[in-house]
């Protein structure tokens, strides 16, 4: 999107409840990942001090028209109001943040990242920003890290991807002919844990790619197009846990790619349509903490995205038509909510393109914010992204000119990624709040 509303926004932007702002003058591609820096402790609740975005853009615009050459990841002052650039940025797209104990990391499909004294860094699809400059994890991946998770608890990070390969510093070896540090490859296939300076294998790892990695406490959830995990005959999720892998959720017949955790136990969504003889789920289920009920509770087509308020759950994605437990039929367009027992739609949901989709779902203090590829959000006229108050959709002023991918919410206020340049009559190019 380039519009939201009236504002020149260029694939990003930001609403706090009332009005559009733009990022000064946004981005010019896609943005592909938002991550709200964590706030230190006893913060006044609010914005953040900075939002880093990552995607295919390579540049970032400032109010002064100042263009900066951001290369795939930036980071956005709210206090002034700036973009900066993470040294040179990365030489390909950045489709995953998260934030270390000191340090934001970023994955993706790129080899290079580039300081700020135009050295390289050969990061290979993984690299870590400390402020100051970039550095290498190991020698990074030889394919795509389409997701990543901090474990503070012990210092930790995983990654899943496209990949079959990580490289570790070799100790000892000095420097190579190229001048850089030597590396030794190490088979870890699509999922591998940081740790202590250097890769490690997850017993195995996946015989096919992963798309999302979750934490929860000391387990790691992944989910993706895989039936093999180590020696493990597992259907697109499964479980790390104590050191070993285990088979986690029925026979999904297609690739699983949303995770959501929540009191009431770990929700998946994605393309599969069955879950072989044990589950009569499609498209959406969930893991109880004891097992996966049978309840059928169906959707009809696939899950791009599950979000977890309170007691409910809210799914969006291409589906139209929600089943019950009990064989009960709702009409739910492209966004539903699941209470624990049974499926309710948001109004008459969303539409008014030709494949409508919701891609994105935040809260902010009850309110439902969706994301997507839409003109309408029940019977309001409301372009790409829409508020639902528990009763009826609301438009976001007039919304944004084009899709938006990805929703981060951070206290009042709600960032947005996507294809769009204008949000509310401001310019923001790929990138808005």
């Amino acid at each position: 999107m380039r519009r939201a509303g009236g504002a020149l926004v260029d694939r990003i932007a930001s609403w706090d409840g009332e009005a559009w702002a733009p990022f000064g003058g946004g981005v010019d591609d896609w943005v592909w990942a938002i991550a709200a820096a964590p706030q230190p402790a006893g913060a006044a609740t609010g914005a953040p001090d900075n939002v880093f975005v990552g995607g295919w853009f390579l540049a970032a615009r400032n109010k002064t028209e100042q263009l900066l050459d951001t290369r795939h990841i930036a980071r956005w002052d709210t206090q002034t109001e700036q973009w900066a650039a993470l040294g040179g940025g990365t030489d390909g797209t950045v489709y995953t943040i998260d934030f270390g104990s000191d340090v934001v990391y970023a994955g993706g499909d790129f080899q290079t990242a580039f300081n700020t004294d135009f050295s390289k860094v050969a990061a290979n699809n993984i690299a870590a920003w400390d402020g100051n400059k970039w550095n290498a994890l190991g020698g990074g991946f030889n394919g795509v890290v389409y997701d990543i998770a901090y474990n503070k608890a012990d210092d930790s990070l995983y990654a899943v991807g496209w990949f079959t390969k990580a490289y570790n510093y070799v100790e000892g070896d000095g420097q190579s002919l190229q001048g850089e540090v030597a590396t030794t490859a190490i088979e870890v296939n699509r999922a591998a844990r940081w740790a202590s300076g250097k890769w490690e294998p997850l017993d195995g790892g996946l015989n096919n790619r992963a798309y999302s990695v979750l934490l929860d406490g000391d387990d790691v959830y992944v989910a993706g197009d895989f039936s093999m995990a180590g020696d493990v005959v597992t259907y697109r999720t499964v479980k790390w846990a104590g050191g070993q892998w285990e088979r986690f959720g029925p026979e999904w017949n297609n690739r699983v790619y949303a995770l959501e955790k929540s009191p009431a136990g770990i929700f998946v969504g994605g393309m599969f349509s069955s879950g072989g003889k044990t589950s009569r789920s499609a498209y959406f289920s969930f893991f109880d903490g004891s097992g996966w009920p049978d309840t059928g509770i169906n959707l009809n087509n696939w899950v791009h995205t599950v979000k977890v308020v309170g007691g409910d759950f809210y799914v969006g994605g291409w589906f139209d038509v929600a089943t019950n437990p009990d064989g009960s039929v709702v009409r739910a367009e492209r966004i539903a909510k699941w209470d624990g027992t049974t499926w309710s739609s948001l109004g008459k949901g969303v539409g008014g393109t030709i494949i409508p989709s919701v891609y994105s779902i935040e809260e902010i203090d009850g309110q439902i914010y969706a994301g997507g590829n839409f003109l309408a959000a029940g019977t309001e006229s409301s372009r790409y992204v829409a508020r639902w108050d528990g009763e009826q959709w609301h438009a976001l002023a007039v919304g944004v000119n084009d899709r938006v991918y990805k929703l981060a919410a951070q206290g009042q206020y709600l960032y947005l990624g996507g294809m769009f340049t204008r949000a509310g009559g401001l310019g923001s190019y790929f990138y808005g709040k």
